[in-house]
């Protein structure tokens, strides 16, 4: 074999390893980026599930103190400004404001509005559940589709490699 011969092998080989470092590089990024996705997802529902749950618990409480009603305003408008769907920004909203006319009353007055207000928040509290739901089995065909674009890439590596290795002689 002679040296440019070599070097062609060598050139070829070079080549097929940068490929190859290229796949796993392009696989490491989109991974990354897949779970980082996903994990921004799941912290914004949980967020959405904490604050839908605590304006049930604040919801159901007969006597409330001024920071209980505090709280109860920023939660109920922190949901509503975390929501996106169109259902789920409407129930938000609805409930947003049902806080604000229950609150703006006056604790004796409270009382006609008080049924109206825990079926919204359990309303609100049931649809951020089922998104929940929703989100988990969307995150599983996600990831299902995720692996088969890993495996088709390490595959179509090594199916890349062998004739490559079976030529240089390694």
């Amino acid at each position: 074999m002679t040296s440019k011969e070599r070097l062609q092998r060598l050139s070829v080989l070079a080549g097929v390893v940068m490929v190859l470092f290229a796949i796993c590089f392009f696989q490491l990024v989109y991974l990354h980026l897949a779970f980082r996705q996903t994990e921004r997802a799941f912290s914004e529902r949980m967020e959405k599930l904490i604050l839908s749950s605590r304006l049930v618990e604040l919801t159901s409480r007969r006597t409330l103190s001024q920071s209980d009603q505090e709280l109860m305003r920023s939660y109920a408008r922190r949901l509503a400004g975390l929501t996106r769907t169109r259902q789920g920004q409407q129930l938000s909203r609805d409930l947003a404001a049902a806080v604000d006319l229950f609150l703006s009353r006056p604790p004796e007055e409270r009382a006609a509005f008080r049924a109206e207000l825990e079926d919204l928040a359990l309303e609100c509290d049931n649809y951020q559940r089922s998104r929940l739901k929703e989100e988990i089995l969307l995150s599983n065909m996600d990831f299902q589709r995720l692996f088969r674009v890993v495996a088709a890439t390490s595959g179509s590596a090594f199916l890349v490699s062998i004739p490559v290795i079976r030529g240089s002689g390694c």
